[in-house]
């Protein structure tokens, strides 16, 4: 499967991998998923899509991002969660560019899930929930 999805332990943070082709109806699924386990996850919820293996075509990228942009929980659209992405290559950026316009201050974008995960533990502490 070309998409992961996991809880980190203890943590507020979710991770999604993923490694080769995605569609609209994976990500759709995702969404639904992402959804469901941000519900169980007490104050804010973090999420790191890691895009650095992704493949698709422009096409199936707007179809990826109308599903973000609905206003369902899980999506990219969805207020309560932080969604962090690591990978730059055109489709990451423009995908980061075009869900910058919905929340400006959502969507920062690293290099490593490690620069990712520094960068979380920073927010929690900023807002006085340090998890570590």
């Amino acid at each position: 499967m070309p998409v992961t999805l996991r809880q980190i332990e203890g943590e507020p943070i979710l991770l999604v991998t993923i490694d080769g082709l995605l569609n609209a109806e994976m990500v759709r699924k995702l969404y639904e998923n992402i959804g469901k386990l941000a519900q169980e996850i007490d104050g804010p919820v973090y999420r790191i899509t890691d895009v650095r293996k992704l493949e698709t075509t422009f096409a199936e990228l707007m179809g990826i991002l109308k599903e973000a942009m609905k206003d369902s929980p899980g999506t990219t659209s969805d207020k309560n969660i932080t969604n962090i992405f690591v990978g730059r290559d055109k489709f990451a950026l423009l995908a980061r560019d075009m869900l910058k316009r919905i929340n400006p201050d959502n969507h920062p974008l690293f290099d490593t899930i490690e620069d990712a995960l520094t960068f979380i533990q920073l927010d929690l502490i900023k807002r006085g929930k340090d998890s570590a």
